[in-house]
């Protein structure tokens, strides 16, 4: 029986180190989300991603996206606490729909149209670099077409 106990043990072992384990922790985040953190944070929030052991949480706008920022550490301990093992370093915030029916969530998130914040200070920079451009039409459309592409930058680094 010793043999049996110690074999068993090396395959618990095993398991535990395994991506199998983790992603079966990642998933008992993504199922068990609303208990984890409680209806007040699950009724405006939703996991959508865990990437390098970021959780990526979707909220409904940029207000509660502050407001949840606060609670990060209580809210990375109860996930982390929800498992055997932490499996989560950090959490982002990011603006996604959440679709509801009576209170209740039925669709996947769809992430909003809305246009990220870009820094003043990018804004001046972008600026600058294209009073360097002679032509009118030209720097106009210069000026745009890096603001456009902050934005993606932006939106991508938010995913």
């Amino acid at each position: 029986m010793g043999n049996m106990d110690t074999i068993g043990r090396v395959i618990q072992n095993i398991f535990k180190r395994s991506r199998f384990s983790k992603k079966i922790k990642e998933a008992n985040i993504f199922l068990n989300y609303r208990d984890i953190v409680g209806d007040k944070i699950a009724n405006v929030s939703r996991p959508t991603n865990i990437k390098n052991e970021i959780l990526f949480i979707g909220v409904e706008n940029s207000a509660w996206a502050q407001q949840l920022h606060f609670f990060k550490p209580e809210i990375l301990e109860k996930l982390n606490s929800s498992n055997s093992y932490p499996v989560i370093k950090d959490i982002r915030f990011h603006i996604c729909s959440i679709v509801k029916e009576n209170g209740a969530f039925v669709k996947e998130m769809v992430e909003k149209p809305e246009k990220p914040k870009i820094p003043d200070k990018t804004i001046k920079m972008i600026y600058n670099i294209s009073s360097k451009v002679k032509d009118d039409k030209l720097r106009e459309k210069f000026t745009k077409f890096m603001i456009k592409d902050t934005e993606y930058k932006l939106k991508k680094r938010c995913k």
